[in-house]
């Protein structure tokens, strides 16, 4: 017999407030780990463990992420098909799911739930007096991106080239003492948006 666990499909801030939510920040682009726990002493033996994404105000979730137990295998479906595997570290109580590549549009709230077999060897309910066993797991992706480019520019948009460059520093003037000099540093794409600083040496 397997327990089912009926949940409501609420955007965070209201069904996910008793929960605690890990934060997981990487680079777009980069492997990102997501765990899921196994409270194998607590809850008993489990059937599967399945990996949701959550969506701001819609009801329904993505489930992106599938493992049978019995089998030992495990299936990455819609958003993270063909993108994601499994490591299930039975020493540890816990999977691992590498989605590879990230994307930045992968950001978000993600719930991980494990089915348990709702009967211990003596025939009895398993111990989740707090909701502990039925309660998902929560994930919050943050994810950020490399600034696609930046550079130094004169006023009248003219990049600054390796040309005549010193140690592969571009040099510009030489200019009379007391003329006006205007640099402009640009920086184009990356999340969050990038912070300009000039330094001078």
């Amino acid at each position: 017999m397997l327990l089912v666990a009926f949940l409501a499909l609420l955007w965070p801030s209201t069904s996910w407030s008793s929960n605690v939510v890990h934060n997981v920040t990487a680079v777009s682009g980069v492997a990102v780990d997501l765990r899921c726990d196994v409270k194998l002493r607590r809850c008993g033996n489990f059937h599967s463990i399945e990996w949701y994404r959550e969506f701001n105000n819609e009801a329904k979730a993505e489930r992106v992420y599938v493992y049978r137990h019995n089998s030992g295998r495990g299936k990455a479906e819609n958003a993270w098909r063909d993108r994601a595997q499994h490591v299930y570290e039975a020493r540890r109580r816990r999977m691992i799911v590498s989605l590879a590549p990230s994307r930045l549009e992968d950001e978000g709230f993600y719930r991980c739930e494990i089915t348990y077999e709702n009967l211990d060897g003596n025939g009895r309910w398993f111990d989740d007096e707090d909701g502990g066993c039925l309660a998902p797991q929560l994930a919050r992706l943050t994810l950020l991106e490399r600034p696609k480019f930046a550079r130094i520019e004169l006023k009248n948009g003219t990049r600054l080239t390796a040309n005549g460059a010193r140690d592969g520093v571009p040099v510009i003037g030489p200019f009379n003492e007391g003329a006006v000099l205007v640099l402009r540093c640009r920086a184009g794409g990356g999340k969050p948006i990038p912070q300009v600083i000039i330094f001078i040496e």
